[in-house]
């Protein structure tokens, strides 16, 4: 750089950036970003991999939209392999897709801070879970925030919106479990452990121990679901295709289209 980057204190033991090298700390995750990008892109030529889409998606997209989007995407562009990649949550996805291993990725917005750029796709309404047989199953009314107040719950991990909701409305979560895993949550709900606050994505429809309420006002939430890109990438086929695929994907399986919007 032609600048001195680091001072040493007497006996060489602490180093400290200098202005310059503070400075150039700031552009180095900017240059890592373009790096990885050009990486990513080069290796997919060299690899032949120009007709394979690398698709990373979280336990719930895989669960209820996998085969779609894998049937979806080859109707629409049978030259294309789409290549699911399944990981436990949308922050491990985005740090493989800025490491160049996936080209795009599932994630819930919004996006951290990162070379990230994203479409979005859906509106992922939250649920009350409740068993088949519970006296509020029965009711055929949305559920209200009065049912929640003594209702013991099963938390879902990754549902901390709908938990603070609950919070700004005055109910304080009682928490009786704990479920990383979406089956174990469904599991717990139909053995009568608690209700689960949780994404409609998460839900199994063919899950007969259990019900789904709809959440009345000021109770209802959502969150947005997109898909994402490395922004520096120059060579990702069937990107564009992909959301359209992804759109009509949710619509299939009675899950409502969200707006067309970028992000």
């Amino acid at each position: 750089m032609g600048q001195r980057l680091v001072e040493r204190a007497p006996g060489g033991r602490r180093v400290a950036l200098t202005r310059a090298g503070e400075l150039l700390l700031e552009h180095s995750a900017h240059i890592l970003a373009h790096a990885q990008a050009a990486r990513a892109d080069l290796a997919a030529l060299a690899e032949g991999r120009l007709g394979t889409l690398r698709l990373g998606v979280f336990p719930s997209i895989a669960a209820r939209l996998g085969a779609t989007l894998v049937q979806e995407l080859r109707r629409s562009l049978p030259q294309m392999q789409l290549s699911l990649v399944e990981g436990p949550s949308d922050t491990w996805l985005l740090q493989r897709l800025e490491a160049g291993e996936l080209d795009l990725a599932f994630a819930v917005l919004p996006l951290p801070e990162g070379p990230f750029e994203a479409v979005d796709v859906h509106e992922d309404e939250y649920v009350l879970l409740v068993g088949a047989d519970t006296p509020l199953a029965r009711t055929g009314r949305a559920a209200v925030l009065e049912d929640m107040r003594d209702l013991p719950l099963v938390r879902h991990v990754g549902t901390v919106a709908g938990e603070d909701h609950l919070r700004r409305h005055g109910v304080e979560p009682r928490f009786d479990y704990v479920s990383q895993i979406n089956s174990t949550t469904l599991g717990l709900v139909a053995e009568g452990a608690g209700a689960a606050f949780v994404p409609r994505l998460v839900m199994d429809p063919g899950d007969a121990r259990v019900r789904s309420l709809e959440l009345a006002p000021p109770f209802r939430i959502s969150r947005r679901i997109a898909i994402v890109r490395h922004r520096h990438r120059r060579n990702v086929p069937g990107a564009d295709e992909l959301v359209s695929v992804a759109r009509r994907a949710f619509e299939s399986v009675g899950l409502a289209r969200a707006p067309s919007q970028g992000n």
